[in-house]
């Protein structure tokens, strides 16, 4: 949807798609609505990029082990600043699986 969307293209036999044509209003608002909910309505602060930078930036070309410890630590200094409800056993679960560990760094 969001190719037809957004792009003049050029379908079966030479049948064009222009968005305008394809997307009416109702279908926008859909749309819209969709990706509302979605999204969360969060807002992503000041702090929370600062920390994401300080704890990613340094292993964004390193190993996916690595960059799973730094997003542990992320969101472990997220906790401690009170952005985050999550629990830490359920991030680093979801990380390194239900039976392992947190991975050295």
């Amino acid at each position: 949807m969001k190719q037809i969307a957004l792009y003049t293209d050029c379908l079966g036999a030479a049948h064009w798609s222009e968005p305008f044509e394809v997307i009416d209003e109702g279908l926008a608002g859909h749309i819209v609505r969709t990706a509302d909910l979605l999204a969360n309505g969060g807002v992503v602060t000041k702090l929370e990029i600062e920390l994401w930078i300080e704890h990613m930036a340094p292993t964004s070309e390193e190993p996916l082990e690595r960059q799973k410890a730094s997003l542990s630590r992320w969101y472990a200094a997220m906790r401690e600043n009170g952005l985050s409800q999550d629990d830490s056993k359920s991030v680093d679960s979801f990380l390194w699986g239900i039976s392992s560990s947190i991975e050295p760094e």
